[in-house]
């Protein structure tokens, strides 16, 4: 099943959107526009996600804030992508309406998009399941 995929806009400055749609083509993800893709998921549900780079420059803080929360109350998915391997700060958003956070790595990016979410450090050590305020069914 298609899964759509929306990027949050702007990037952080240090993060060139070459890189951004090589990770993703790496993760065999569909470019539809510069902030859209498709992810083509055997076992996916077809919910829409919105990926997130982190850490997030702090002017642009309040805008990731509330898109994070627009697309948890649509019933979308949050995935957070760690895109420095030093970071450790994490929006308070994604602490409770993130559905994955993953290093920049194209397998664990396609396997959280695709149904198997895990918490991940920058580096790729997993992380314990975050105690999340999004809606399980």
């Amino acid at each position: 099943m298609m899964t759509p995929l929306k990027i949050l806009t702007p990037l952080p400055a240090t993060v060139s959107p070459p890189a951004v749609a090589k990770l993703l083509t790496d993760a065999s993800f569909t470019a539809i526009s510069d902030t859209e893709w498709a992810a083509n998921c055997i076992d996916g549900d077809g919910t829409p996600v919105l990926l997130i780079l982190v850490p997030v420059e702090p002017h642009a803080l309040a805008a990731l804030e509330l898109a994070v929360r627009t697309a948890a109350g649509a019933g979308e998915r949050v995935i957070a992508i760690w895109h420095n391997a030093d970071s450790t700060t994490l929006p308070v958003s994604i602490q409770d309406y993130g559905a994955a956070l993953v290093a920049w790595d194209p397998k664990a990016l396609h396997a959280a998009v695709c149904g198997e979410p895990s918490w991940q450090d920058a580096g790729g050590g997993m992380l314990p399941d975050a105690d999340t305020k999004r809606n399980r069914c």
